[in-house]
Protein backbone atom coordinates (compact mmCIF):
# COMPACT_ATOMS: atom_id res chain seq x y z
CA UNK A 1 0.00 0.00 0.00
CA UNK A 2 1.50 3.37 -1.00
CA UNK A 3 2.53 5.77 1.73
CA UNK A 4 -0.07 8.63 1.85
CA UNK A 5 2.59 11.06 3.08
CA UNK A 6 4.93 10.31 0.12
CA UNK A 7 2.01 10.55 -2.32
CA UNK A 8 0.91 13.95 -0.99
CA UNK A 9 4.51 15.19 -1.07
CA UNK A 10 4.90 14.14 -4.73
CA UNK A 11 1.62 15.83 -5.70
CA UNK A 12 2.66 19.06 -3.94
CA UNK A 13 6.01 19.05 -5.72
CA UNK A 14 4.33 18.49 -9.12
CA UNK A 15 1.89 21.36 -8.51
CA UNK A 16 4.75 23.68 -7.51
CA UNK A 17 6.70 22.86 -10.65
CA UNK A 18 3.67 23.43 -12.87
CA UNK A 19 2.98 26.78 -11.23
CA UNK A 20 6.62 27.83 -11.73
CA UNK A 21 6.45 26.91 -15.45
CA UNK A 22 3.21 28.90 -15.90
CA UNK A 23 4.72 31.96 -14.18
CA UNK A 24 7.88 31.72 -16.27
CA UNK A 25 5.94 31.42 -19.53
CA UNK A 26 3.71 34.35 -18.57
CA UNK A 27 6.75 36.51 -17.83
CA UNK A 28 8.33 35.63 -21.17
CA UNK A 29 5.12 36.34 -23.07
CA UNK A 30 4.67 39.70 -21.32
CA UNK A 31 8.29 40.77 -21.97
CA UNK A 32 8.36 43.49 -24.61
CA UNK A 33 11.06 45.39 -26.45
CA UNK A 34 10.55 49.05 -27.35
CA UNK A 35 12.26 50.89 -30.19
CA UNK A 36 12.45 54.64 -30.82
CA UNK A 37 14.49 57.05 -32.92
CA UNK A 38 15.91 60.27 -31.44
CA UNK A 39 16.23 63.68 -33.12
CA UNK A 40 19.63 62.70 -34.55
CA UNK A 41 18.19 59.65 -36.28
CA UNK A 42 19.85 57.19 -33.87
CA UNK A 43 17.81 54.06 -33.10
CA UNK A 44 17.45 52.97 -29.46
CA UNK A 45 16.08 49.78 -27.86
CA UNK A 46 14.95 49.11 -24.30
CA UNK A 47 12.95 46.52 -22.38
CA UNK A 48 11.31 49.14 -20.12
CA UNK A 49 8.75 51.72 -21.25
CA UNK A 50 9.87 54.03 -18.43
CA UNK A 51 13.34 54.33 -20.02
CA UNK A 52 11.95 55.96 -23.15
CA UNK A 53 12.26 59.78 -22.91
CA UNK A 54 8.87 61.41 -22.29
CA UNK A 55 8.89 63.31 -25.61
CA UNK A 56 8.97 59.99 -27.46
CA UNK A 57 6.36 58.30 -25.24
CA UNK A 58 3.86 61.04 -26.05
CA UNK A 59 2.01 60.51 -29.29
CA UNK A 60 3.32 56.94 -29.51
CA UNK A 61 6.70 58.01 -30.87
CA UNK A 62 7.98 54.49 -30.32
CA UNK A 63 7.43 51.00 -31.67
CA UNK A 64 6.73 47.82 -29.71
CA UNK A 65 8.64 44.76 -30.85
CA UNK A 66 7.81 41.13 -30.07
CA UNK A 67 11.43 40.17 -29.52
CA UNK A 68 14.87 41.70 -29.19
CA UNK A 69 16.76 42.57 -32.39
CA UNK A 70 18.96 39.65 -33.36
CA UNK A 71 21.84 41.87 -34.49
CA UNK A 72 24.20 43.71 -32.14
CA UNK A 73 25.31 46.05 -34.95
CA UNK A 74 24.01 49.10 -33.07
CA UNK A 75 25.43 48.31 -29.66
CA UNK A 76 22.21 46.82 -28.29
CA UNK A 77 22.62 45.33 -24.84
CA UNK A 78 19.25 44.34 -23.40
CA UNK A 79 20.62 41.50 -21.24
CA UNK A 80 17.98 39.11 -22.55
CA UNK A 81 18.62 35.35 -22.52
CA UNK A 82 19.99 35.09 -26.08
CA UNK A 83 22.38 32.20 -26.67
CA UNK A 84 25.49 33.34 -28.57
CA UNK A 85 28.31 31.04 -29.62
CA UNK A 86 31.59 32.60 -28.46
CA UNK A 87 34.02 30.02 -29.74
CA UNK A 88 35.24 29.13 -33.22
CA UNK A 89 36.73 25.63 -33.28
CA UNK A 90 38.94 25.12 -36.34
CA UNK A 91 40.42 21.75 -37.35
CA UNK A 92 44.18 21.87 -37.95
CA UNK A 93 46.61 19.73 -39.91
CA UNK A 94 49.90 18.82 -38.25
CA UNK A 95 53.13 19.62 -40.05
CA UNK A 96 55.94 18.41 -37.80
CA UNK A 97 55.74 20.59 -34.68
CA UNK A 98 53.56 23.16 -36.47
CA UNK A 99 49.92 23.39 -37.54
CA UNK A 100 48.24 24.38 -40.78
CA UNK A 101 44.83 26.05 -40.99
CA UNK A 102 42.57 26.25 -44.02
CA UNK A 103 41.98 29.93 -44.82
CA UNK A 104 39.64 31.66 -47.29
CA UNK A 105 41.01 34.96 -48.63
CA UNK A 106 38.71 37.66 -50.06
CA UNK A 107 35.95 35.06 -50.32
CA UNK A 108 37.53 33.38 -53.36
CA UNK A 109 41.01 31.92 -52.76
CA UNK A 110 41.34 28.98 -50.36
CA UNK A 111 44.78 28.04 -49.08
CA UNK A 112 46.65 26.52 -46.15
CA UNK A 113 48.57 28.86 -43.88
CA UNK A 114 50.93 27.94 -41.06
CA UNK A 115 49.61 29.19 -37.70
CA UNK A 116 52.33 31.50 -36.33
CA UNK A 117 51.73 33.74 -33.31
CA UNK A 118 55.29 34.99 -33.70
CA UNK A 119 54.48 36.56 -37.08
CA UNK A 120 53.27 40.15 -36.76
CA UNK A 121 51.30 39.93 -40.01
CA UNK A 122 49.74 37.50 -42.43
CA UNK A 123 52.41 36.56 -44.99
CA UNK A 124 51.49 35.19 -48.41
CA UNK A 125 53.45 33.67 -51.27
CA UNK A 126 53.66 35.41 -54.64
CA UNK A 127 51.59 32.57 -56.14
CA UNK A 128 48.68 33.33 -53.82
CA UNK A 129 49.07 37.04 -54.55
CA UNK A 130 48.62 36.31 -58.25
CA UNK A 131 45.50 34.23 -57.57
CA UNK A 132 44.12 37.19 -55.61
CA UNK A 133 44.75 39.45 -58.59
CA UNK A 134 47.56 41.41 -56.91
CA UNK A 135 49.94 42.71 -59.56
CA UNK A 136 52.88 45.13 -59.80
CA UNK A 137 54.33 44.26 -56.39
CA UNK A 138 57.21 46.72 -56.86
CA UNK A 139 54.72 49.61 -56.85
CA UNK A 140 53.34 48.67 -53.44
CA UNK A 141 54.66 50.11 -50.16
CA UNK A 142 57.57 48.08 -48.78
CA UNK A 143 58.20 47.20 -45.13
CA UNK A 144 61.06 45.26 -43.58
CA UNK A 145 60.10 42.09 -41.68
CA UNK A 146 62.24 39.80 -39.53
CA UNK A 147 62.00 36.26 -40.90
CA UNK A 148 63.68 32.93 -40.19
CA UNK A 149 66.11 33.76 -43.00
CA UNK A 150 66.87 37.26 -41.71
CA UNK A 151 65.39 40.66 -42.52
CA UNK A 152 63.31 40.80 -45.68
CA UNK A 153 61.59 43.69 -47.45
CA UNK A 154 58.05 42.79 -48.44
CA UNK A 155 55.22 44.67 -50.20
CA UNK A 156 52.11 45.39 -48.14
CA UNK A 157 48.53 44.63 -49.19
CA UNK A 158 45.09 44.78 -47.58
CA UNK A 159 42.94 41.65 -47.64
CA UNK A 160 39.27 42.61 -47.80
CA UNK A 161 38.21 39.52 -45.87
CA UNK A 162 39.98 36.66 -44.10
CA UNK A 163 37.90 33.66 -42.99
CA UNK A 164 39.16 30.81 -40.83
CA UNK A 165 36.28 28.47 -40.05
CA UNK A 166 33.52 30.66 -38.65
CA UNK A 167 35.90 33.47 -37.68
CA UNK A 168 35.97 36.44 -40.08
CA UNK A 169 38.00 39.67 -40.01
CA UNK A 170 37.77 42.41 -42.66
CA UNK A 171 40.47 44.74 -44.01
CA UNK A 172 43.41 42.72 -42.75
CA UNK A 173 47.03 43.82 -43.21
CA UNK A 174 49.24 41.32 -45.03
CA UNK A 175 52.55 41.17 -46.86
CA UNK A 176 53.83 39.26 -49.88
CA UNK A 177 57.08 37.34 -49.49
CA UNK A 178 58.67 35.36 -52.34
CA UNK A 179 60.15 32.97 -49.78
CA UNK A 180 56.88 32.40 -47.90
CA UNK A 181 55.34 28.99 -47.84
CA UNK A 182 56.58 25.46 -48.21
CA UNK A 183 55.31 22.00 -49.02
CA UNK A 184 51.58 21.99 -48.35
CA UNK A 185 51.18 25.64 -47.32
CA UNK A 186 51.39 29.13 -48.86
CA UNK A 187 52.41 31.45 -46.02
CA UNK A 188 51.82 32.40 -42.39
CA UNK A 189 48.63 33.11 -40.47
CA UNK A 190 49.97 35.90 -38.27
CA UNK A 191 48.77 38.35 -35.65
CA UNK A 192 46.95 40.80 -37.93
CA UNK A 193 44.30 38.07 -37.90
CA UNK A 194 45.03 35.99 -34.78
CA UNK A 195 45.42 39.12 -32.62
CA UNK A 196 41.67 39.69 -32.84
CA UNK A 197 41.03 36.57 -30.73
CA UNK A 198 42.13 34.64 -27.70
CA UNK A 199 43.84 31.58 -29.13
CA UNK A 200 44.07 28.04 -27.79
CA UNK A 201 45.67 25.05 -29.53
CA UNK A 202 44.26 21.67 -28.49
CA UNK A 203 47.12 19.28 -29.09
CA UNK A 204 45.08 16.16 -28.34
CA UNK A 205 42.44 16.90 -30.99
CA UNK A 206 44.48 19.02 -33.46
CA UNK A 207 42.12 21.96 -33.13
CA UNK A 208 42.48 25.73 -32.78
CA UNK A 209 39.94 27.57 -30.64
CA UNK A 210 39.42 31.27 -31.40
CA UNK A 211 37.43 33.21 -28.79
CA UNK A 212 36.43 36.87 -29.33
CA UNK A 213 38.21 39.33 -27.03
CA UNK A 214 35.01 40.97 -25.75
CA UNK A 215 33.36 39.84 -22.54
CA UNK A 216 29.85 38.33 -22.29
CA UNK A 217 27.28 41.14 -22.07
CA UNK A 218 29.69 43.78 -23.38
CA UNK A 219 28.28 46.29 -25.89
CA UNK A 220 29.24 45.46 -29.47
CA UNK A 221 29.27 47.39 -32.73
CA UNK A 222 29.71 45.33 -35.86
CA UNK A 223 30.54 42.35 -33.66
CA UNK A 224 33.40 44.17 -31.89
CA UNK A 225 33.67 45.97 -28.55
CA UNK A 226 34.49 49.64 -27.98
CA UNK A 227 38.09 48.90 -26.84
CA UNK A 228 38.67 46.87 -30.04
CA UNK A 229 37.57 49.80 -32.19
CA UNK A 230 39.68 52.27 -30.21
CA UNK A 231 42.77 50.05 -30.46
CA UNK A 232 42.39 49.84 -34.26
CA UNK A 233 41.86 53.59 -34.65
CA UNK A 234 44.82 54.29 -32.37
CA UNK A 235 47.13 51.94 -34.27
CA UNK A 236 46.39 53.45 -37.68
CA UNK A 237 46.55 57.02 -36.36
CA UNK A 238 50.00 56.39 -34.85
CA UNK A 239 51.23 54.86 -38.10
CA UNK A 240 50.00 57.92 -40.02
CA UNK A 241 51.86 60.27 -37.66
CA UNK A 242 54.97 58.05 -37.79
CA UNK A 243 55.31 57.91 -41.58
CA UNK A 244 54.31 61.53 -42.04
CA UNK A 245 57.20 62.61 -39.78
CA UNK A 246 59.68 60.16 -41.33
CA UNK A 247 58.80 61.32 -44.85
CA UNK A 248 59.36 64.94 -43.85
CA UNK A 249 62.78 64.10 -42.39
CA UNK A 250 63.98 62.06 -45.38
CA UNK A 251 63.71 64.74 -48.04
CA UNK A 252 67.19 64.05 -49.48
CA UNK A 253 66.53 60.41 -50.36
CA UNK A 254 64.00 60.25 -53.21
CA UNK A 255 63.51 56.46 -53.10
CA UNK A 256 63.06 56.43 -49.34
CA UNK A 257 60.63 59.35 -49.40
CA UNK A 258 58.58 57.67 -52.14
CA UNK A 259 58.21 54.48 -50.09
CA UNK A 260 57.38 56.39 -46.90
CA UNK A 261 54.64 58.28 -48.71
CA UNK A 262 53.25 54.97 -49.98
CA UNK A 263 53.23 53.66 -46.40
CA UNK A 264 51.47 56.85 -45.33
CA UNK A 265 48.76 56.36 -47.98
CA UNK A 266 48.48 52.68 -47.01
CA UNK A 267 47.62 53.44 -43.39
CA UNK A 268 45.43 56.40 -44.31
CA UNK A 269 43.45 53.99 -46.47
CA UNK A 270 43.09 51.53 -43.58
CA UNK A 271 41.99 54.34 -41.26
CA UNK A 272 39.44 55.59 -43.80
CA UNK A 273 38.00 52.10 -44.30
CA UNK A 274 37.78 51.61 -40.53
CA UNK A 275 36.02 54.96 -40.09
CA UNK A 276 33.56 54.15 -42.88
CA UNK A 277 32.66 50.86 -41.23
CA UNK A 278 32.42 52.57 -37.83
CA UNK A 279 29.89 55.00 -39.31
CA UNK A 280 27.87 52.12 -40.73
CA UNK A 281 27.54 50.42 -37.34
CA UNK A 282 27.39 53.72 -35.37
CA UNK A 283 30.46 53.34 -33.18
CA UNK A 284 30.41 56.13 -30.52
CA UNK A 285 32.92 58.97 -30.90
CA UNK A 286 34.76 58.05 -27.70
CA UNK A 287 36.09 54.93 -29.44
CA UNK A 288 37.43 56.77 -32.48
CA UNK A 289 40.86 58.38 -32.84
CA UNK A 290 41.84 60.68 -35.71
CA UNK A 291 45.17 62.10 -36.95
Amino acid sequence: MPNPYSLNKSISLLVAVCCWVVVLQTALVQAKIYKWKDEHGKVHFTDSLSKIPSQYRQGRGFETLKEAPASSEFGVNLRLPVKISREHVIPLTRLGNNFLAKVLLNGKVETNLLVDTGASSITLSEEIAQKLGIRNLKRLPQLTFSTAGGEQKAPLVVLKKVQVGGATIRNVEANINPHAGGEGYDGLLGMTFLGNYKLEIRLDTNEMVLTPLHQPGELLWGGQSGPWWKAKFTKYTRKIFQYDILAARAQGDTTKVSNLKKLLRYYKGLHKSLDKRANQVRVPKEYRVYP
